[in-house]
């Protein structure tokens, strides 16, 4: 089976991000990142003020409590950020990029441009079928996503699905 699609620049970072997030080491270093910049911007706020003690506590729980909620939102708008930055310096453009999908009983091959990814089903560790793509996970971090408007019919995602499901109780 052979798929072809046409990803807008978008639909890549999303779907990098989300390989990223699966990741342990990733998931690592936003927590480091995160707990970095709770315990020091209001460390930091409290040594500068020149008010009482008690008033500088407060600002600084206020502080810890605030960049808390709101950090993990700007590291994941920084991640995408730059992650877009990087695709379009990579690929010279901002797409959509040509992407295509050979699929058997042995493996998927991703071809986009000059590069091609070989995964196989051996290796596949996860499979999830969203509104509008199929996600397949790989050991060691290995991730495909192909978008629904790939297949041509419903049956051929349908047959695709149960090639996948096979490959998984074998």
């Amino acid at each position: 089976m052979i798929l072809k699609d046409q990803i807008p620049l978008d639909e890549v970072v999303s779907t990098y991000q989300t390989a990223l997030e699966r990741l342990p080491s990733h998931r690592a270093r936003r927590r480091r990142s995160i707990v970095a910049m709770v315990v020091t911007c209001p460390i930091l706020i409290a040594l500068l003020i020149d008010e009482p003690l008690q008033y500088r506590l407060v600002v600084a729980g206020v502080f810890a409590v605030t960049i808390g909620l709101l950090y993990p939102w700007y590291y994941r708008s920084a991640v995408q950020r730059n992650l877009r930055r990087h695709l379009v310096e990579v690929n010279g453009s901002e797409g959509p990029f040509d992407v295509n999908y050979k699929i058997d009983s042995e493996r998927i091959e991703v071809e986009q441009s000059e590069t091609a990814l070989l995964f196989s089903w051996t290796k596949l560790v996860e499979c999830n079928e969203g509104e509008n793509a199929i996600d397949l996970a790989f050991e060691k971090g290995g991730f495909v996503r192909i978008a629904h408007r790939a297949f041509e019919t419903d049956e051929q995602r349908r047959a695709f699905l149960s090639l996948v499901n096979s490959s998984q109780t074998n």
